[in-house]
């Protein structure tokens, strides 16, 4: 093997070990429970990573970001991608975002809870379920048979 060979071996060796040791390190503060979700959400919002991934982690519109929530990754998979991004997204090393900071955004995203699924939301599954929804005050933006704005009464889907 000659020297440039090895160099280029050493190197790929290197990365690897150095970036096991950084999830490695990742993970165990991940599972030592003193992340926040309160902090996290208000870091989420500070650090501006709802103007990509929305402020639920839901994605970003036209594209500019992929979903996090639901099927949040695992955290070493989520620091990789924050430390190191692999596409389109900003890399946020430590002197950005702490060790802290990024396990209470963790915590944050994974205490989001999915929505119910569309066929059990009452308005979308059907058209009498929508009006019993719209009686009781819940839809806003309804408009009545006579086309006129309101919050109550017979009601049709806008």
């Amino acid at each position: 093997m000659n020297g440039a060979k090895f160099r280029v071996l050493l190197l790929a060796i290197s990365c690897n070990v150095a970036t096991w040791l950084t999830l490695a390190a990742a993970n165990a503060f991940a599972q030592s429970g003193t992340a926040s979700a309160e902090r996290g959400a208000k870091l989420y919002l500070e650090k501006m990573c709802y103007t990509c991934h929305g402020y639920a982690g839901q994605g970003g519109e036209r594209g500019s970001g992929p979903t996090l929530t639901p099927g949040l990754w695992p955290y070493p998979a989520f620091a990789q991608q924050v430390r190191h991004p692999r596409q389109d997204m900003p890399r946020y090393g430590s002197r950005f975002v702490s060790e802290d900071e990024l396990a209470d955004i963790y915590a944050y995203l994974a205490s989001i809870k999915p929505g119910p699924d569309a066929k059990d939301i009452v308005p979308l599954r059907d058209k009498g379920g929508a009006a019993t929804h719209a009686r009781r005050g819940y839809c806003l933006h309804l408009v009545s048979a006579a086309g006129t704005r309101h919050r109550r009464g017979p009601v049709r889907l806008v």
